[in-house]
């Protein structure tokens, strides 16, 4: 296992190539990043084959690239703003004695044996951390893994894949200005005074949490469309939520197997809401822009592939009526905030 095969670990502090003006130095988060826990979220990408020089480029990118994402390498202040310090984004550059095919082909699904930034326990971290923490994971048949984890108070997955592809569009035209972050989520969701300091809400509900990686061919997915198709009469379900409604089935019975007996169980899932705002936000917007949508299961004979996925598509049709921001489920279901906040002097 290349988990066990890890022979040599370097580190660079990587600090944006021009210092963040001074009007800018405090980032306000907005009240979905405040009670988002600042857990990180990680990416990884694997090339076969390793370019010539590509920690020295990756390290001169990565510096250009945070002069426009410069609250990327700051540090979270109290969980109210993010101080524009300066202080370094994490570059990790580590050596496997072991082929790539033994991190991607692994039989055992869990992503914690993936090449993430080594030592990141991506479902939790400190507010002392850096926010950013990348990889570049090099394997012994030549190819190579570049991967990053993200603090969530700095966005949603769909901040983390756009700021991977701004730091490849900038590796790769390494001479120009790379591409800019819209940082402007705390104009769609301002902050709270309200929320509490360093336990943020969603951060302190979560107990306990198992992850594992599930593979499905094509071919399985298309054969579980038509099936769910034929049995709940809905034309064109989608890859995801004929995944999410065998997952949430399967869960309910993994659940009653250890417990004894049927629970209520909730299938949650996110939504980007960039497409929904009136204008559409591009997805270059940086921030947690996202709501929930839910169904809730109470009886045992509604565990059946062809409800739950009724019932989900149902609930996505209500969502798509939904004002993205005054009727936010994710907000509404952790209460009332205040709106206003006083932020720090910049002077």
């Amino acid at each position: 296992m290349a988990a066990s095969r890890l022979i040599s670990v370097s580190k660079k502090l990587n600090k944006p190539f021009s210092p963040t003006p001074s009007p800018l130095k405090y980032f306000k988060l907005s009240l979905l990043d405040q009670v988002l826990g600042n857990m990180y979220m990680p990416l990884a990408f694997f090339y076969p084959k390793k370019p010539a020089q590509i920690s020295q480029i990756l390290e001169t990118s990565l510096s250009k690239f945070l002069t426009s994402y410069y609250p990327f390498a700051g540090r979270l202040r109290d969980n109210i703003f993010i101080d524009c310090n300066d202080k370094e984004a994490r570059l990790i550059n580590v050596h496997y004695d072991c082929p790539m095919s033994e991190n991607v082909n692994l039989p055992d699904t869990g992503p914690k044996y993936l090449p993430f930034a080594k030592g990141m326990t991506w479902n939790h971290s400190a507010d002392e951390d850096s926010l950013v923490v990348a990889q570049l994971s090099n394997f012994d048949c030549g190819g190579i893994a570049i991967s990053a984890c993200i603090s969530h108070k700095l966005g949603d997955a769909s901040t983390l894949c756009k700021f991977m592809s701004n730091w490849a569009i900038t590796t790769k035209f390494i001479g120009m200005k790379g591409p800019s972050p819209m940082l402007i989520g705390s104009s769609i969701f301002p902050p709270s005074k309200n929320v509490p300091l360093t336990k943020p809400m969603i951060a302190s509900q979560i107990q306990l949490t198992t992850t594992n990686r599930y593979l499905f061919s094509s071919s399985k997915l298309n054969a579980l469309k038509a099936m769910i198709s034929s049995q709940s009469g809905v034309q064109n379900p989608s890859r995801v939520e004929v995944a999410s409604a065998l997952l949430h089935k399967c869960a309910i019975a993994a659940s009653k197997t250890t417990s004894g007996s049927f629970k209520s169980s909730i299938l949650n899932q996110f939504a980007n809401l960039r497409s929904r705002m009136v204008p559409p936000l591009p997805q270059s917007s940086v921030g947690n822009i996202i709501s929930s949508m839910s169904i809730l299961t109470t009886k045992e004979e509604d565990v059946t592939l062809a409800s739950v996925f009724k019932e989900l598509r149902k609930e996505k049709e209500i969502f798509k009526k939904k004002d993205p921001i005054k009727e936010n489920q994710l907000l509404s279901a952790l209460g009332n905030f205040d709106k206003q906040q006083e932020m720090p002097s910049s002077a």
